[in-house]
C-alpha cells in the first residue's frame, strides 16, 4: 500500500530552502515515500490507458530509469512487452481535460484629439477573458506478482492561467501544458518509489558568548571559512571544544560537520544532549530530524539488498 512521507520530512525539506548567514553543506540520502516500493529490485511499466497514457508511461520508464544513489541505478526498469520477469508491474491511465470560463474585465483609455494627444475625457469598454483549467486525472498501481497492491496514486496535476484578448503575451498551448503535468507526474512517482539524494544548505551557529576573547576570535574565523573550506572550519569547532564542552553553538556546528562527513551517530548525540539542555532549541531538533530520515533510507536500501 501507499506509504505518506514520514512528517519530520516536512520539516527538514523546508532546510533546503537558500539559508541565510554561513552554511555547511549536508548530503543526505533521503526514503522514498513508499518502503514496500522501495525494497523492490525490478519493476515493469505496462502500457498506459487514457489519451496521455503512452506519454505518462514513457515518462515514468525513463524518470525510474534514472533514479540512482551513488551513480548506480536503484531499479532495474523492464518496458512493457520486454522478456524477463519483474518483482513489480506499474499500470495506469492518464486523461488531460481543459475547462474554459468566458468572462470580461473593464478596461479605461483616455480619448485622443486629432493630434493623437490623449484628453481628459477617458473611455471605458469591456475585454473578453478566459480562464483555463487543465487537469490531467491519473490512476496508477503497483503491484506484486501475487497481485498484492504495493503502492497506489490517484492525484491529479492541476495548472491554471488567465487571460484577455488585450494581453501582450499569447497563452501556453495545451500540448506544452500538458507535457508539464506528465513531467510532474513522472518526478512525483520517482521520489515516491525510490530513494533520493539531496543536498543542504544549513546554517551553522555563530554566537560566541561565553567564550574569552582569543578564542571567539577563531570561532569567529571559523564561521569565515565555511565560505571557502568548511573542513578547516571543523577543525577549529574541534579545538574548542575540549575547552568548552556545554558551549551550545560549538557543539551544534561540530554535530552539522559530523553530518557533513557522515558520521551521523556523532551527530545525533550532540544534538540530543543540546535539546535535553535546551529543548526550544530547533536547529538541533531538525538534525535529528534530517539524521532519522536518513536512517529510514538505510533501512529501504538494506530491505532492498536483502532479497
Amino acid at each position: 500500500m501507499r506509504s505518506l512521507l514520514p512528517v519530520a520530512i516536512l520539516a527538514a525539506c523546508a532546510l533546503s530552502a537558500p539559508a541565510r548567514g554561513e552554511t555547511l553543506n549536508i548530503e543526505s540520502v533521503y526514503p522514498a515515500g513508499s518502503n514496500e516500493a522501495a525494497a523492490l529490485i525490478s519493476i515493469r511499466v505496462d502500457r498506459f490507458g487514457g489519451t496521455d497514457g503512452e506519454a505518462l508511461a514513457f515518462r515514468i520508464e525513463d524518470s525510474l530509469r534514472g533514479a540512482s544513489i551513488g551513480g548506480r541505478p536503484y531499479f532495474q526498469i523492464l518496458s512493457a512487452g520486454s522478456a524477463g520477469m519483474a518483482e513489480g508491474l506499474l499500470r495506469g491511465t492518464a486523461e488531460a481535460e481543459m475547462t474554459v470560463r468566458r468572462y470580461t474585465e473593464d478596461r479605461e483609455e483616455c480619448v485622443k484629439d486629432d493630434a493623437g494627444k490623449c484628453t481628459p475625457e477617458k473611455r471605458k469598454f469591456k475585454v473578453r477573458c478566459q480562464a483555463r483549467r487543465f487537469e490531467l486525472s491519473v490512476m496508477m498501481r503497483l503491484t506484486g506478482p501475487d497481485d498484492a497492491l504495493i503502492w497506489s496514486d490517484d492525484r491529479p496535476e492541476v495548472y491554471e492561467d488567465r487571460g484577455c484578448e488585450d494581453a501582450s503575451n499569447a497563452p501556453r498551448t495545451g500540448n506544452s501544458v500538458v507535457r508539464d503535468l506528465v513531467e510532474r507526474v513522472g518526478k512525483r512517482i520517482r521520489i515516491d518509489l525510490a530513494p533520493y539524494e539531496t543536498s543542504e544548505q544549513v546554517r551553522v551557529n555563530e554566537g560566541r558568548k561565553g567564550l574569552a576573547k582569543p578564542d571567539g576570535e577563531r570561532f569567529r574565523q571559523a564561521v569565515r571559512l565555511t565560505k571557502t573550506d568548511q573542513a578547516a572550519a571543523c577543525a577549529v569547532w574541534e579545538q574548542l571544544d575540549s575547552i568548552y564542552p556545554d558551549h551550545q553553538p560549538t557543539q551544534f556546528n561540530i554535530a552539522l560537520c559530523d553530518e557533513m562527513r557522515g558520521r551521523d551517530e556523532s551527530a545525533q548525540l550532540r544534538c540530543r544532549r543540546i535539546v535535553q539542555l535546551d529543548p526550544r532549541y530547533q536547529p538541533a531538533r531538525d538534525g535529528l530530524a534530517r539524521i532519522s530520515i536518513r536512517d529510514n533510507a538505510r533501512r529501504q536500501m538494506a530491505a532492498q539488498k536483502g532479497r
